[in-house]
């Protein structure tokens, strides 16, 4: 079966043209994620497969969150959640990992001297109020945060880095009753937020962002364990994207690596290589995978989060170039299990993980995850 994909020509996401719908199911929890950029896409024409992943269900979710994200820039118009156009090269190792991600671009100086950059380690996390005082100086009440996740549309786009998944409909958060939408989610491969220094095998972020360019992430901890049928119509739609190097790598060999990562900490590569000069993202091999129409896919979002909404929060920024500080970060306390296939597919493979950042004078409240 051969599909067409579309091109971007804006570095801004897309405002939504549809308003949240009225949740059907709701889920609630009090206790106190990048973030993750996505890449200019106007200079190289990258084919996008647009695929609508429709919601079954509404989700309202009551727990601890807020933040404020002035939008800044290098490139205009600049959009903190996607890299301006590369004036630099980025990645996780070598000349051009972590540690030199600050020199590499004026505009990613953040990265270096930023004092309230993430990931951090989440050990020590205190139940309680979130991190604002009010003015007698006594702990300000705890914030709220709602979800209210509707049908969404997806962007799907790999960058090297892993795939971005953004979105397009009724998806929006509630930051004490300042409405943020859900601009994209992606995964990181081992998680990036740890825990005494032991991180998860993985992490998914979910991005918002407010009018006001304010942004609010949640984190979701990912184990390596049994295959989650929640996750495989996502999965799904990764792989229809770029299914050379993703789909080319036996199972077997996908799991042992993956699991290296949880028994070792050792950062792997279990997607099996980068993606191939060439690569036809519209080839035959579309049809063979795990799914009943590509071009329709389905999933309940409320059907991918654990069953606990404990969470730690506190106020970071984004963990990939340009480190942009002001980022509220919620990360749920309760990991969620998928299989190792299933994460290298969405994390694009291992060693996508910026290394944890001192904490400083900032407050972790909430509940610590048990990794």
């Amino acid at each position: 079966m051969r599909r067409t994909c579309s091109t971007i020509g804006s570095d801004v996401p897309r405002a939504s043209s549809t308003s949240p719908s009225s949740p059907s199911a709701s889920r609630s929890a009090r206790g106190r994620n990048d973030d993750r950029s996505t890449v200019d896409r106007r200079a190289d024409g990258r084919r996008r497969r647009r695929l609508p992943l429709a919601v079954g269900a509404g989700l309202a979710v009551a727990a601890l969150a807020g933040c404020s994200l002035p939008g800044g820039g290098a490139e205009a118009p600049f959009d903190p959640v996607r890299v301006p156009p590369a004036s630099a090269t980025w990645s996780y190792g070598g000349e051009t990992g972590p540690d030199r991600w600050g020199s590499l671009s004026s505009a990613w100086s953040t990265c270096a001297t930023g004092l309230r950059q993430s990931p951090v380690d989440l050990a020590g996390a205190v139940p309680g109020a979130g991190p604002a005082t009010d003015a007698a100086g006594s702990p300000a009440a705890a914030p709220t945060l709602s979800l209210a996740w509707g049908p969404v549309e997806l962007d799907v786009d790999d960058d090297g880095h892993g795939a971005h998944l953004e979105t397009e409909g009724a998806a929006t958060a509630a930051l004490d009753g300042r409405a943020h939408e859900l601009v994209q989610f992606h995964a990181h491969a081992p998680s990036e937020h740890v825990v005494d220094g032991r991180p998860a095998s993985g992490e998914v972020h979910f991005v918002h962002r407010a009018a006001d360019g304010s942004l609010a992430v949640v984190g979701l901890l990912v184990q390596v364990g049994e295959h989650s049928p929640a996750w495989e119509p996502v999965v799904a739609a990764v792989v229809a994207e770029a299914p050379g190097p993703r789909a080319a790598a036996p199972a077997d060999d996908l799991a042992s690596r993956a699991s290296a990562t949880t028994e070792t900490g050792a950062r792997i590569d279990p997607r099996g290589g980068a993606p191939r000069p060439g690569d036809d993202l519209d080839d035959d091999r579309d049809d063979d995978l795990p799914t009943d129409d590509l071009d329709d896919p389905r999933v309940d979002l409320a059907t991918l989060l654990p069953g606990t909404l404990d969470h730690v929060r506190y106020d970071g920024s984004l963990t990939t170039p340009p480190c942009t500080e002001g980022v509220s970060w919620a990360v749920l306390s309760s990991p969620v299990t998928m299989s190792a296939e299933q994460l290298a597919v969405l994390a694009g493979g291992g060693d996508t993980a910026r290394p944890v950042q001192e904490l400083g004078d900032r407050l972790l409240t909430g509940t610590a995850p048990v990794l």
